[in-house]
């Protein structure tokens, strides 16, 4: 043991002859100092409960190798925008979301709903995929205006749970899994029939029922005919209406741009109640 030249504690020494305590202080003013000298305001809370930390040796040995120092190190010299979207862009995501935690948990930042932020990204990314130009706008505006616009109101009174962002992305996909069905077959939102979108939902897996949040939406917007999406129904007795089931295979028998394999699954979903492979 020997004795801290700054506070006269005997302990283990690190820095200078300074006890861990001490270290740690000098080591995150040194790393939180801005350009005039001085820590700045905005930072000072996350400097101080640094200082204050428990178990100071871990903290001491974070300001010396963690990822998220050197961004504290840019926040504090001012190259580095000191808001959500600068830390968004970071080359290192995971040490920014960490540093990120700690700003708001100081109140440097506002809280905001990460789970909604990454649905936007995935969302965005999804559009950004769409190859026809008419298909992304449309699946773009669904996305900002009607599934992000009513999650925004939810988390306006309380945070967003996991099944609700798991919704509103399936919403996003059902769309875009529609619309590449509809371009297969020669197809557009403003052509589509209703009985194009039963063919759909008959010859698929049920998470095609998906697409019923986006039809209800450009049936709104009159950017297609007025389509709807029945309720999914299961148990005995819960058949399709008649007329609609030999609607339905008329259009899988005789619609030649139906590809061989939509037109087999689906009369055997329609005409023999065998689920199809997609289904399982």
């Amino acid at each position: 043991m020997h004795t801290c030249s700054e506070c006269g504690r005997e302990d283990k020494l690190y820095e200078r002859g300074r006890c861990d305590r001490c270290a740690l202080a000098r080591r995150a003013t040194e790393t939180m100092t801005g350009p005039d000298g001085v820590v700045p305001a905005d930072l000072v809370a996350v400097h101080d409960a640094i200082v204050a930390s428990a178990t100071p040796r871990k903290a001491l040995n974070w300001l010396r190798q963690g990822a998220g120092a050197p961004i504290l190190a840019e926040l504090a010299a001012g190259t580095l925008e000191l808001s959500h979207e600068a830390l968004d862009g970071h080359p290192r995501p995971q040490a920014a979301n960490y540093v990120r935690h700690m700003l708001v948990a100081h109140g440097v930042l506002a809280p905001r709903d990460e789970r909604l932020v990454s649905l936007e990204r995935l969302n965005a990314q999804t559009v950004a995929g769409i190859a026809r130009n008419e298909d992304r706008k449309t699946v773009a505006a669904f996305a900002n205006w009607r599934v992000l616009r009513r999650l925004r109101r939810r988390v306006d009174h309380n945070t967003t749970e996991r099944t609700a962002i798991s919704h509103a992305r399936n919403q996003v996909l059902g769309a875009v899994r529609f619309l590449d069905w509809l371009a297969a077959h020669d197809q557009t939102l403003a052509t589509c029939t209703q009985g194009d979108l039963d063919l759909w939902l008959a010859t698929g897996a049920r998470s095609r029922y998906d697409v019923h949040h986006f039809v209800a939406w450009t049936s709104e917007r009159k950017l297609s005919a007025k389509l709807v999406v029945p309720p999914m129904r299961s148990g005995p007795g819960d058949v399709l209406d008649a007329e609609l089931r030999w609607a339905i295979i008329a259009t899988l028998l005789h619609d030649p741009g139906i590809d061989d394999a939509d037109r087999v699954a689906g009369c055997f979903v329609l005409l023999y109640a065998q689920p199809s492979v997609a289904s399982r």
